[in-house]
């Protein structure tokens, strides 16, 4: 997934007022990086905002000490659900003659568990404020974006400005803060870095006498997801995938689209007839919160989570794998459904068992014992309720032994009112014999 910019946003003040910077609209996952400077004549650092981390290579704050100090910090987050549009707080930093300065920016399709590909760098310099990014030599992903930051201390008040240089112009962000100690940062980023990437210095202006003023810089590389979004419509004949990683199509899939790779994310909405065909592992959920319709689905590896329909799967829907979680529907399974592979198949045994509240006193705790051998494979049971159509959480039972055993469940929870049964099932190539099945009260 190719990187893009979000927003930005700025904000500033002297130190007897915190810093508010307002983030722009944005989604989970996306990254947010703030560039903090103070202007003093002190080492004076921002602290950390809650929930962020320093940027790697930047492990302290930058001091840089003239007539006029600037004091530099670059801190990021993954976006988390809460934070678009949410106040980002940058506590009141320095002297009485202080200024603070912060600004965000906001990127998409960032690797999330790496989101710069190398350690950034830093410089810091006297006598100019022409902040100058050091070279960045970054491991060049393909689709691979640069960020340069900087701030300088100065005295030209409310005018202070950087021009930015040639490659991160665009959506440059600046913001300046008037005090004793002016201060003034900026952010920009580059979309087709060289490698390595040597960033010209920005260029300052208004800034009252340069030869007072202290710099500081840094240079980072955004490395790329490689995830696969597919935020409306995945068309006829999609292939949607073709290597390990995650995906994650957030409306609707539509007839025969192919998924070829592991799959580590979610399909989170619909998928029409014939839409899907998975290939290989899926490392968790493939959850359809709205509708399967009919010959819409066939599986064709393992599922390692399984697969939860949120609504209804039509007639004619069909599962070829092997399922280590199990297989739910949330409301409602149409005719026609066939399940092939090692998915367990139940049917209930004997009479049927009303349970009463009021028949049993005192604190009771409820188990299924059954007795059982697998003639191949494994043989399972478990306690179904027939009132609600569902197996009741924590009964499952298996064995592998040959021979007769007795197995007993979890502790077991019981509702008033309800009717129950003992199923015994096993899977395609399984087998097995019971002789009994009970609910032990103790």
């Amino acid at each position: 997934m190719a990187i893009s910019f979000i927003g930005s946003a700025v904000g500033s003040s002297s130190p007897n007022a915190a810093t508010t910077i307002t983030l722009p609209t944005l989604n989970a996952d996306d990254l947010i990086i703030i560039a903090a400077a103070v202007g003093d004549t002190a080492n004076n650092g921002i602290p950390a905002p809650t929930g962020y981390s320093r940027v790697p290579g930047v492990a302290a704050t930058l001091y840089s000490n003239d007539v006029n100090d600037t004091n530099l910090d670059l801190y990021y987050k993954i976006a988390v659900a809460g934070d678009s549009g949410a106040n980002v707080t940058l506590t009141a930093t320095g002297g009485t003659n202080a200024s603070n300065a912060g600004i965000a920016m906001v990127f998409r399709g960032i690797d999330t568990t790496t989101p710069f590909d190398v350690n950034a760098t830093t410089a810091t310099g006297i006598d100019t404020s022409n902040a100058d990014p050091p070279s960045l030599d970054h491991l060049n992903p393909a689709g691979v974006w640069t960020v340069i930051a900087a701030s300088t201390g100065h005295t030209g008040g409310a005018t202070g400005t950087f021009t930015f240089p040639t490659g991160y112009t665009t959506n440059a962000a600046q913001r300046v803060h008037n005090d004793t100690i002016d201060a003034l940062a900026g952010m920009g980023y580059n979309t087709a870095p060289a490698d390595p990437e040597n960033p010209a210095a920005f260029s300052a202006a208004n800034i009252g006498t340069a030869t007072d003023n202290a710099w500081a810089a840094v240079t980072m590389a955004l490395r790329p997801s490689t995830n696969q979004t597919f935020p409306q419509t995945v068309t006829a004949g999609a292939t949607l995938a073709s290597a390990t990683r995650q995906l994650q199509a957030n409306k609707i899939v539509t007839a025969a689209a192919l998924m070829s790779a592991t799959i580590s994310r979610e399909v989170s909405k619909i998928v029409t007839a014939a839409a899907l065909v998975l290939t290989a592992t899926l490392q968790a959920a493939f959850t359809v919160f709205s509708t399967l319709t009919a010959g819409a689905l066939t599986i064709t590896a393992t599922m390692t989570r399984g697969l939860t329909l949120g609504l209804t799967v039509a007639a004619s829907a069909l599962i070829t794998a092997t399922m280590s979680r199990g297989l739910a529907f949330g409301r409602t399974l149409s005719a026609i459904v066939t399940l092939v592979g090692q998915l367990g198949r139940f049917r209930s045994y004997g009479s049927p068992f009303l349970f009463t509240t009021a028949n049993w006193g005192g604190s009771v705790q409820f188990y299924l014992e059954v007795y059982m051998r697998a003639a191949s494979g494994t043989a399972r049971a478990r306690l179904y309720n027939e009132t609600d159509g569902t197996a009741v959480a924590s009964s499952d039972v298996t064995t592998a032994s040959s021979s007769y055993v007795r197995v007993r469940s979890s502790s077991v929870t019981l509702v008033d009112g309800n009717v129950y049964s003992v199923q015994f099932g096993s899977n395609d190539n399984d087998g097995g014999a019971f002789r009994s099945g009970k609910l032990v009260a103790i």
